[in-house]
């Protein structure tokens, strides 16, 4: 299993001592004033004296699902404090799997090796939890190494989820959960097998999902790389094929 050693340049990477606040939202203006809001909420007066550590994040959810219910878009990512640098908040809201239809995903460590993910709905201007509340089991987790991905990983012509929690030593592979968008039942699947597979790439063409790793230049004689070819089958990801490239 990949360990948290690294970046690649579409990490996203800040100290562990350091609060990071992000804030984005389009067509609706952020001003000042509204980031200020937000800020002053997630620390210490607002939440009956709380600490950012000690932080109610039911009560952080649900105002960011406040402010956000007016908003095209809105993203919010907050990593805590040395004590406990693995404690993580991030929430996005939006058409994020379907134009038709607004969602609103949040995410946040319950443990340092459990991330929990919720998904809401809009419906008559509130957002409503759907009931696909996921816990997702990692291994070990640092702000040093977050990305979440919207993409169609499973060819039905709606968004899904990955969200990569590690980073491999030697060569710069990701490893992360897919989480498929069911529209008809209005949830998100969750696929354990799929934080096992480094790097996974989405080949549009042939609907399969790609993994291309490389031998370590250090330790191998022969430097190669292997191309791994997967593809949908009862909702779960399997191996197509495997071939081995040497390189010169």
């Amino acid at each position: 299993m990949a360990c948290n050693t690294g970046m690649t340049h579409s990490a996203l990477y800040f100290p562990a001592f350091v609060l990071v606040i992000g804030l984005f939202s389009c067509s609706t203006n952020v001003d000042s004033t509204v980031k200020q809001m937000t800020t002053d909420h997630l620390q210490a007066k607002p939440l009956s004296e709380n600490t950012l550590r000690d932080i109610n994040l039911a009560d952080s959810v649900r105002y960011l699902m406040d402010i956000s219910a007016a908003k095209d878009t809105f993203q919010y990512t907050a990593y805590y404090n040395a004590d406990r640098p693995y404690r993580l908040l991030y929430f996005k809201a939006g058409n994020l799997f379907t134009s038709g239809a607004r969602h609103a995903v949040a995410l946040y460590s319950s443990s340092d090796t459990i991330i929990v993910c919720e998904l809401y709905s809009l419906i008559n201007g509130q957002w409503t939890s759907t009931g696909s509340n996921i816990a997702m089991h990692i291994y070990a987790f640092s702000p040093a190494f977050f990305n979440v991905w919207l993409d169609d990983y499973n060819f039905d012509g709606y968004k899904d989820l990955k969200i990569d929690f590690y980073q491999s030593m030697g060569e710069a592979y990701t490893y992360g959960y897919i989480l498929t968008f069911n529209q008809p039942g209005n949830t998100l699947i969750l696929h354990p097998g799929t934080i096992e597979i480094p790097d996974l790439d989405i080949d549009a063409k042939s609907k399969t999902l790609i993994s291309t790793v490389y031998s370590n230049p250090h330790t191998d004689p022969e430097k190669f790389k292997e191309v791994s070819k997967y593809s949908w089958k009862n909702g779960t990801l399997r191996l197509l094929s495997k071939q081995q490239y040497r390189l010169q």
